[in-house]
């Protein structure tokens, strides 16, 4: 069936795609704003597989027939799709072009599960997709070639709908380009670092999503979480390099998040302030959920490490490395699952849980205020500069991993005791350091600035730098 649009403008209305039947064809006049709405409804109690393109819409059921729809000169498309329950289906959009607008309303069911897969969009095109009814509802960003072909702004807007689950998942495995990512409230930008590439930005905005996945490729990905949006989880995983060239900030956090594979750099807290005039933030203060990361990286705490900076004072055991008394959100069932499949555990209300063993390590730098740093059990190297200020580290029962600490310019205090490899520096001046060894078997000699043994393992030794005669030391055995 051919139908030919005689108007300036023309609406083409198909209430039920499945009545169609052979090939229909939709032309519209040139030059205009034509619209097509269309209604995809799959067999009762079955389901079924729509592809939609700029000139074409095709509906496969689950019994093998096949409906055709092929459209021209149409650039404002309505898709309405529909769902059965204890059914998957698929509705699959390839790349609009442009000022192409695309209208996608989906309407679940209870037991319904609906896959959108969204493979690009021109820059300058539009597409939004309305989440209504009860069912899962999974939101696939990316093709073959990563986002590349996503250039356009997206709307994911979810419903208050009882037994509505809504998750985006974003594949960039495949992706080329060095990628920047800003994570803000309501949304994500995707763009480009390589200028030669000529791309815009890919942008989604989403609002009722309780999970975004994103799956990241093997090229450079500069992460940044500026903002949570409450009531979303993030899952980011990153594959598992030797030299791994990604790296991730998070600022504040409103749920629980998990990062997997290796990193550069897990940054926590905002950037330090270029100016020491300015005091800076301590890194868990925008954490309000709970951090979980299993990979190789260097995790950095460093947002607040200048003369004005504010008191910092941190925890940490074999998993988790916390700011003092701080009780972050704990992830949902769903989050719990995918921080128990890592080794981590799930009712930890800590900033950050560090899965030991697989190469990640810990540098804390903080400023001129009486900080502390307090780490019973630590399972992964620490490097700290304490600054200047009236410090306190203490370093107990951890695993054979070294510390390396500076304490600075200040009036210091160092506990150490059944413990691997430590280095200290306590600091080029005359305030009296006070310095504590614990043990509770072999006791520990003093040769010239190094104290053994501090623990059971072969390197337990403590190293100290700018060890001064004002300095107490003092040695201890457990009660």
């Amino acid at each position: 069936m051919l139908l030919t649009s005689g108007a300036q403008k023309c609406d083409f209305v198909v209430p039920n795609m499945n009545n169609l039947f052979g090939t229909t064809r939709l032309v519209g006049s040139a030059g205009n704003s034509n619209y097509l709405s269309v209604e995809l409804h799959p067999q009762a109690g079955s389901s079924m597989d729509v592809t939609a393109s700029t000139r074409h819409l095709s509906l496969k059921n689950a019994d093998g027939t096949m409906r055709q729809l092929q459209h021209v000169n149409v650039n404002f498309r309505n898709y309405l799709v529909f769902s059965e329950a204890g059914q998957t289906s698929r509705f699959t959009l390839l790349p609009p072009e442009d000022f192409d607008i695309i209208r996608v309303t989906s309407t679940g069911v209870a037991g319904s599960n609906l896959i959108h897969d969204v493979t690009g969009c021109d820059a300058r095109g539009e597409v939004v997709l309305r989440l209504t009814g009860a069912g899962k509802n999974t939101i696939n960003f990316g093709n073959i070639q990563g986002l590349q072909k996503s250039q356009c702004t997206v709307q994911v807007i979810g419903s208050s709908d009882k037994g509505q689950e809504n998750h985006v998942v974003v594949n960039a495995t495949a992706d080329s380009r060095k990628l920047r990512w800003q994570f803000n409230h309501g949304g994500f930008v995707v763009t480009s670092s390589n200028t030669a590439h000529n791309t815009q930005p890919f942008l989604v905005f989403f609002e009722g999503v309780k999970r975004v996945t994103v799956h990241f490729s093997t090229e450079a990905n500069d992460v940044v979480i500026n903002a949570g949006t409450l009531g979303t989880e993030y899952e980011f995983k990153f594959p598992t390099v030797e030299a791994p060239v990604s790296s991730v900030r998070v600022v504040r956090t409103t749920d629980a998040m998990v990062v997997t594979g290796s990193l550069s750099q897990l940054s926590v807290g905002p950037s330090a302030p270029t100016s020491t005039q300015e005091p800076g933030q301590a890194p868990f203060n925008g954490i309000q959920g709970v951090i979980a990361y299993a990979g190789a990286a260097r995790i950095v705490l460093d947002s607040a490490h200048g003369p004005l900076a504010p008191p910092q004072r941190f925890t940490m055991d074999s998993v988790c490395l916390n700011a003092e008394g701080a009780q972050p959100t704990l992830p949902t069932p769903w989050m719990a699952e995918k921080i128990a499949a890592v080794g981590l555990p799930t009712t930890r209300a800590c900033g950050l849980l560090i899965k030991s063993g697989v190469g990640a390590s810990v540098t804390v730098i903080t400023g001129g205020a009486s900080d502390s740093f307090i780490a019973d059990g630590a399972a992964v190297p620490v490097t700290a500069d304490m600054g200047d200020g009236a410090d306190k580290f203490q370093w107990l029962h951890s695993a054979d991993v070294t510390a390396k600490v500076n304490l600075g310019v200040g009036a210091d205090t160092l506990m150490v005791g059944w413990s691997g490899r430590f280095d200290v520096d306590l600091g080029d001046d005359k305030f009296i350091d006070e310095v504590t060894v614990l043990y509770d078997k072999v006791s520990p000699s003093i040769v010239d600035t190094t104290v053994s043994p501090i623990g059971s393992f072969a390197d337990s030794v403590l190293t100290v730098t700018h060890w001064y005669p004002e300095d107490t030391v003092s040695i201890k055995r457990r009660a």
